[in-house]
This record gives C-alpha cells, sequence and structure tokens, in this order.
C-alpha cells in the first residue's frame, strides 16, 4: 500500500527504497522512511539457514552423527540477530535524528538525542526549550496580552 505524499514534509527527497517492508513518516520530521528489513526472518531466509545447516551437516556427520542437526538452532539465532541488529540500524531517522525505539523506552533520552543529533550538525544553536509534560501539574506561563490600540 503506497502512503500519500506528507502535506508538509521537511524537504523532498527522490530516494525510493526498492521493495520496502515498512513504508511510514517520520513523526518528528514528516518524511518519508523505508524499511529494508523485516522483525522476522522471511522464508527465504529460512530455506538459507536450512541449506547451511544441511552443508555443514553433511560436512561434519562423521564427526557428529546425527547431533549435527543442532547446526540448524546454531545457525539461525545467528542469521536472527543479524537481522535484528540490521533493523535496529534502521530505526533512527536520518534526516531529525528521531528514534522510536528510544523513545518508547525513555522520552527525555530520545529529546537529548535529537538534540544531539540537530548540534553535531551544527543546524540548532541554542537547545530545544524543555516542553511542558502532559503530566505536570503546574500550568504553563502566561503570556502577556497584546497591547491595546
Amino acid at each position: 500500500m503506497a502512503l500519500p505524499d506528507a502535506p508538509h514534509a521537511l524537504e523532498t527527497r527522490t530516494y525510493v527504497a526498492k521493495k520496502p517492508s515498512l513504508e511510514f513518516y517520520c513523526p518528528l520530521c514528516r518524511s518519508k522512511r523505508y524499511f529494508q528489513y523485516r522483525p522476522h526472518l522471511s522464508r527465504r531466509q529460512y530455506v538459507q539457514v536450512l541449506l547451511a545447516t544441511m552443508v555443514v551437516s553433511l560436512a561434519t556427520f562423521s564427526l557428529t552423527s546425527w547431533r549435527c542437526f543442532i547446526f540448524f538452532f546454531i545457525f539461525w539465532s545467528i542469521v536472527e540477530f543479524f537481522n535484528r541488529c540490521l533493523l535496529r540500524k534502521e530505526v533512527p531517522c536520518p534526516y531529525c535524528g528521531f528514534d522510536a525505539a528510544v523513545y518508547r523506552r525513555d522520552v527525555k533520552q530520545a529529546k537529548a538525542d535529537v538534540q544531539a543529533f540537530w548540534q553535531a550538525r551544527k543546524i540548532l544553536d541554542a537547545p530545544i526549550p524543555a516542553a511542558q509534560d502532559a503530566t505536570s501539574t503546574t500550568p504553563p506561563p502566561e503570556t502577556p496580552a497584546p497591547p491595546a490600540a
């Protein structure tokens, strides 16, 4: 399913991923994002793990007999680990630095990461003012009324 173009995207990007597993918009900068990796292994990857297991099992069957099929679980865990690492590497937005995984754990850390991202790019000179939490009981500061003409 194709997503409609963002009405107020930060900038127009011409890059389009081939066969993305997920298309979405960054919640902070509204730029269109793509994931190339899925959180779970595909059928093709399971077949690759099975073929690798068969090759190693055939090579080591004389030494390990039927215990060589434990290689399936070893290869499966290795492929799953690297798939998760590659997926985790794609989560932060390359345009604004927003990381949804960090945001789920700690909002303040996510805000600090975004500020560090912008300060590293030297785009943000002054720190972003602290946002009022929804759970805060103190009222927001009052703004002065405009002068009457």
